[in-house]
């Protein structure tokens, strides 16, 4: 029942709050495939937009809690070379899918103990750019089987709607 409950709120959350970034699977289990959309028409943050971007590239690092892009970068900030490139999905959205052990080349070690990644949205010349709330990266849990979300409490997940927020902390189980 608290599942039913849980994903109910998730369907009604998605008519109530707009969003800047999402990712699915959610969270990000490090050595499967992940989709990261950013909306660039998304008012919910307050730093930075896009204006009309022809390309959008992701600037994401992998590491662990006290460095979110402490093992691996992955980008070259302002150019237009490729690296990080994302699909136009046509609806004001734009969209990357990478299995993070491989995207930034972890070894063994680095997979055990990833639990962040940090990202940041350009456009080609990276002329523009789009962070979270106050100018910040965009900083994400990893974990490192989709069995860990089992039991596992997420601190820090936002909705945004207009231009405040909601802070809730989320616990999944069986």
């Amino acid at each position: 029942m608290k599942k039913l409950y849980f994903v109910l709120f998730q369907f009604i959350g998605l008519g109530l709050f707009a969003q800047a970034l999402t990712t699915n699977p959610s969270p990000i289990v490090v050595d499967q495939p992940v989709t990261i959309t950013v909306f660039v028409n998304s008012t919910d943050t307050d730093c930075n937009h896009f204006n009309n971007p022809t390309k959008v590239y992701m600037h994401a690092g992998i590491g662990d809690n006290s460095s979110p892009w402490g093992f691996a970068v992955v980008g070259n900030w302002g150019q237009d070379d490729g690296v990080g490139l994302m699909t136009d999905n046509g609806d004001g959205s734009w969209s990357i899918t990478i299995t993070p052990s491989t995207y930034f080349n972890l070894t063994t070690a680095q997979i055990s103990q990833a639990t962040k990644m940090g990202m940041v949205f350009r456009n080609e010349d990276g002329s523009q750019e789009f962070k979270d709330n106050g100018c910040q990266d965009f900083i994400l849990d990893v974990v490192q089987s989709s069995s860990s979300v089992d039991n596992k409490d997420f601190e820090g997940v936002k909705m945004n709607y207009n231009s405040g927020f909601l802070k809730f902390n989320l616990r999944v189980s069986n």
